[in-house]
């Protein structure tokens, strides 16, 4: 019988992630952050720059660094002002992280199906699932590829929903001429080992609105923050 090699291991990381790391290390600071209400609350220097840069490639006015992208989900969710028993339709194709973090924030994650080209949320089953219970739809851009989130944005708009992003498969993948990401209120992105982009673990949240932009970093560092100051 024929017998098939497995494939080499296809190591990401060379001289460049090794040289910003060791750089980062000698530097004598990792995360920066601080549990207050001064510009440590935000992070040190290579949190900012990494947040910079995410700003600067997807033009939007924030991004929000997170230990890992289930962390960014839960942020994220957190700061669209889920009620206990409010509804949140998403899809039942995508890791676990996708509903678990609505569950945390105290919604009721609702499966709609999946179309068969792309595997994002088929738009017909979400109409069908919106009820005076429905908040939002959390959408997933899985395998590269994205969710039909133009039409889903439509049925957002017209049901008086919010849309937010799960991209952590679909670093700048184009739709419509637009990087998904950007279709949503937020959107979040991972690191974790086996994306696009990986540090082993991490992510980034980004979005164009202030407020829920304040809410994810108050829920990013446990809203350990002298907040009387902090207008959210």
């Amino acid at each position: 019988p024929q017998i098939t090699k497995p494939f080499p291991k296809y190591n990401t990381i060379g001289k460049d992630e090794i040289n910003s790391v060791n750089q980062i290390l000698k530097s004598g600071e990792l995360s920066g952050f601080v549990a207050g209400n001064s510009s440590a609350f935000y992070g040190g220097k290579w949190v900012k720059n990494l947040e910079a840069e995410f700003c600067k490639v997807y033009k939007v006015k924030h991004a929000i660094a997170v230990n890992s992208a289930t962390s960014g989900l839960y942020s994220m969710v957190m700061s669209m002002n889920i009620e206990p028993g409010d509804e949140v339709i998403t899809s039942p194709y995508t890791m676990h992280a996708t509903a678990s973090s609505i569950l945390q924030a105290g919604g009721v994650p609702i499966f709609a199906d999946i179309e068969s080209d792309y595997y994002g949320l088929d738009p017909l089953s979400v109409e069908r699932k919106i009820n005076k219970r429905t908040k939002g739809i959390l959408a997933v851009n899985i395998f590269g590829h994205a969710a039909k989130l133009e039409v889903l944005k439509k049925i957002a708009k017209k049901y008086n929903l919010w849309l937010c992003e799960d991209n952590s498969q679909a670093p700048s993948a184009i739709y419509r001429n637009r990087f998904t990401g950007t279709y949503g209120e937020a959107a979040v992105f991972s690191f974790n080992r086996h994306k696009t982009m990986q540090s082993g673990e991490g992510g980034v949240v980004i979005t164009n609105n202030s407020k829920i932009a304040k809410k994810i970093q108050l829920v990013r560092n446990h809203g350990e923050a002298v907040v009387s100051d902090f207008k959210v």
